[in-house]
Order: structure tokens, then C-alpha cells, then sequence
């Protein structure tokens, strides 16, 4: 009998994961669209140093990594007197008085609103399940960041390389 309740669990656990993945990815789009406004406004791409979001990442990714963890990493960096540049760049859009750094954090701690939106929508309000979102869109926002990164870096070469185009 416990067996047949094991795998009730097991599959409503599942179903509940599946329906978590499936609302996360409707959001990449979002996601992206982000990522790509705070790094065309921020010029990360004019950074040719290597990127420091791989250490940002590897922080997000380390098992027991935590939403608080990960923001308290990217103001460690900006602290740092041996930081990246990428850290301190100031925005184009003048409006905001934010380093990179900064507004990078206030972004992943808005994530936590998707979460919350994911959470609901999936019928689970129990906060580990809220946390547990909330750091698989930030890893999927330092994800798609890095990548954008690199790209920008990419097509800032070639600017330099070829003016004319």
C-alpha cells in the first residue's frame, strides 16, 4: 500500500516539475529581452578583460547556492579593489545612478517576483519551491548574460576592426 502512495507522490512531484519547467520557459523570451537592455545600456561588450560572470555563475550553480548568496557575490565583486571594470560601469541612460553591479543585483532580486508568479501559477506556495525558482531564473539569467557578453564583446572588435561597416 505505502508503495502505491510512494509513486502517487512520485508522480504528482513530476507533473508539478514539469508544469514548474514549462512556466519558466515562457519566460525566456522575457529573460532575454532583459538581459539584452541592461547590457546594451551598461556597454559590458566594450569589456575586453574575461568575463567575471563565469565566477558569478559557478557561484549560482554550487549546490546549496542561494538567491541571497549570489547577490552578496556580485557586490563582493564591486567592493574589490582588484575588481573588473565590468563591476563600475556607469549606465548610458544617465537616469540611473547605478554601477553594473548594482543594477545587476536589483534585476536578480526582481526575478523573485517571477518566482513568486511561477510559484502560483504552478499551485505550490511553499517557499523552498520559491526559492528553488527564483535561483533557476537567476542562473538562467547569468546564463544568457554571459552569452550576450560574449557576443557584445565580439561585435565590439569588429567595430574596431572594420569602422566602416
Amino acid at each position: 500500500m505505502s508503495e502505491t502512495i510512494d509513486d502517487g507522490a512520485q508522480t504528482q512531484e513530476t507533473y508539478l516539475r514539469l508544469k514548474i519547467d514549462k512556466l519558466i520557459a515562457k519566460r525566456k523570451g522575457e529573460i532575454i529581452t532583459n538581459i539584452r537592455n541592461l547590457a546594451e545600456n551598461y556597454r559590458i561588450g566594450e569589456i575586453v578583460e574575461r568575463s567575471p560572470l563565469r565566477n558569478v555563475m559557478a557561484v549560482a550553480t554550487a549546490a546549496g547556492a542561494d538567491p541571497e548568496e549570489v547577490a552578496n557575490f556580485i557586490l563582493y565583486q564591486l567592493g574589490r579593489s582588484t575588481r573588473n571594470e565590468i563591476w563600475t560601469r556607469p549606465p548610458d541612460d544617465k537616469e540611473s545612478h547605478r554601477y553594473f553591479a548594482e543594477e545587476l543585483v536589483r534585476r536578480i532580486e526582481q526575478l523573485a517576483r517571477t518566482a513568486d508568479d511561477i510559484t502560483e501559477e504552478a499551485g505550490r506556495s511553499s517557499k523552498a519551491n520559491r526559492e528553488q525558482i527564483h535561483l533557476e531564473l537567476i542562473r538562467l539569467y547569468l546564463g544568457y548574460l554571459g552569452r550576450y557578453h560574449t557576443y557584445l564583446k565580439w561585435k565590439h572588435a569588429q567595430q574596431r576592426l572594420y569602422p566602416e561597416r
